[in-house]
Parts: structure tokens; C-alpha cells; sequence
């Protein structure tokens, strides 16, 4: 908490996360080598019911956000296009 600076929920594990893509309607979305995940910033838990998998592919840039959506390049030469609403 910014105020009190009491902590609101315990650390996230780093595990293969390598940057916070974007802050999308109170969730922070985390892009890995290989997935991206959604946090609930009020609380600390996912907010997708699993992380989006790049399958085959791996990051090979920061991207960008739109408002919407979070475009991604890959390894794979692709520019995916991730629904934040719906994590897909």
C-alpha cells in the first residue's frame, strides 16, 4: 500500500517472468520466456484461470499495449495479439 506501506499480499515467485508488460483495468500482466499471466493487483492471485502459453515460441521483444490488448513478437517472426479480458 502506497499510503501505509504495509504489504497487501506476499511477493510473486520470479520463476521465468521476465518483465510487467502493462497495468490492464487493475491487473498487471506479466510476460515470461514462454507465457503470460495476469495478477489482481488488490489481492496477489492470477486472474486468468491459466496463464496464455506460447507453445513453441519464446518473447523476443517488450511489445506494446493498446488499451485492450497486449501485442507480443515472438521467436516465431509472429506478432501475437493477446485478449487481456478473456487471457487469450
Amino acid at each position: 500500500d502506497v499510503i501505509t506501506g504495509q504489504r497487501k499480499w506476499d511477493p510473486i515467485k520470479r520463476e521465468d517472468y521476465l518483465f510487467v508488460g502493462c497495468v490492464h483495468r487493475g491487473k498487471i500482466i506479466l510476460i515470461g520466456k514462454k507465457n503470460v499471466r495476469a495478477v489482481n493487483l488488490s489481492d496477489g492471485k492470477d486472474t486468468w484461470s491459466t496463464p496464455i502459453d506460447l507453445e513453441s515460441e519464446f518473447v523476443s521483444g517488450r511489445g506494446f499495449y493498446d488499451g485492450e490488448h497486449y501485442y507480443l513478437p515472438t521467436t516465431g517472426r509472429q506478432l501475437l495479439k493477446l485478449d487481456l479480458e478473456a487471457g487469450k
